[in-house]
């Protein structure tokens, strides 16, 4: 076996601790890159959920406009009503003067 000298020793050690340090600080961002696919995972959604979603709120919105249009058909309705009144109170009203 052959045998370094003690010079050569300490340029090995210090370039094995540098390896290690940079082998810590891979790993480090390993883990980083792991809790981030961790967390994109649990907030991702797939596209047949989102079109299941999508839908299901497109039929509500769908519903809420037709419970606006027939609450507006009776507003209407009695706007109408109040007119014609109107209408007709003041053609009595100038009757009879």
């Amino acid at each position: 076996m052959e045998s370094i000298d003690a010079e050569a020793y300490k340029t090995l050690v210090a370039d094995v601790a540098v390896m290690m340090n940079e082998m810590k600080n891979m790993r480090e961002s390993l883990n980083r890159i792991e809790q981030n696919l961790r967390d994109d995972r649990s907030n991702f959604v797939t596209r047949a959920e989102w079109d299941t979603k999508r839908i299901s709120l497109d039929r509500e919105i769908k519903e809420i406009k037709e419970k606006d249009k027939s609450k507006t058909a009776v507003w209407t309705s009695v706007a109408a009503v109040v007119i014609a009144g109107i209408s007709a109170l003041a053609s009595f009203v100038k009757a009879l003067t």
